[in-house]
């Protein structure tokens, strides 16, 4: 008769729909007042992030590419402009939800987009978790610690070190398996995760992902 090891029996036991419920609960309780309209992020969020988001949401859906922005310093470069943020892939949907009339877009979207990453955070360390045979539980836990820290909840007005860092957990589990098992597929997979988190504009948490 097989003998299951203890490591074993805990990876056959995990439970996605469960862990997946635990996370959104998390992140519906953690953030209901946001969701439910009784406060709102601010801050950066108002003064820089939302203005520039609206700007590139608005340029594209007038189909142009936006160089130049002509509202900062009596004009500088926007896709120059490392924390424009244009080029992250979680923007590109933002043009659809940009209102000509007003030129801005649905505050709202800005909202529910930094508090996902949150989910996918959660999703990303209990994956990075499960490799190594963490006992579904203990994977859960290391998620929701990983998710609200301090360095991720207290920078959502952040919102391009909240990206990087959701994306993190699976840069280092393709990045150690691409090495431990020299699989090629899995560090072309860490390298193209680690480009999408660059491109969320954040030079100093760039680097220390790098490092």
């Amino acid at each position: 008769m097989k003998s299951t090891s203890p490591a074993n029996t805990d990876k056959q036991s995990f439970s996605w729909p469960i862990a997946s419920a635990i996370f959104i609960i998390t992140t519906l309780f953690f953030f209901s007042d946001i969701l439910f309209g009784k406060s709102f992020f601010w801050d950066d969020i108002t003064e820089y992030v939302y203005p520039m988001l609206s700007y590139g949401a608005g340029m594209d859906y007038k189909g142009e590419l936006p160089l130049w922005n002509p509202f900062l310093f009596n004009g500088m470069p926007f896709l120059a402009d490392f924390q424009a943020q244009y080029f992250y892939p979680g923007h590109w949907f933002l043009k659809f939800f940009y209102n000509p009339e007003t030129g801005l877009i649905a505050p709202k979207i800005i909202e529910y987009l930094i508090i996902l990453h949150f989910v996918l955070a959660q999703f990303g360390m209990a994956f990075y978790a499960k490799s190594k045979n963490i006992s579904m539980w203990g994977a859960i836990l290391s998620a929701i610690s990983f998710a609200f820290c301090g360095s991720m909840a207290l920078k959502t007005n952040h919102p391009m070190i909240v990206y990087q860092l959701s994306l993190f957990p699976f840069i280092l589990y393709h990045f150690e398996k691409g090495i431990l098992a020299s699989n090629w597929l899995n560090t072309l997979y860490s390298g193209i995760l680690l480009g999408i988190a660059v491109l969320a504009g954040h030079a100093q948490t760039s680097a220390y992902i790098l490092i």
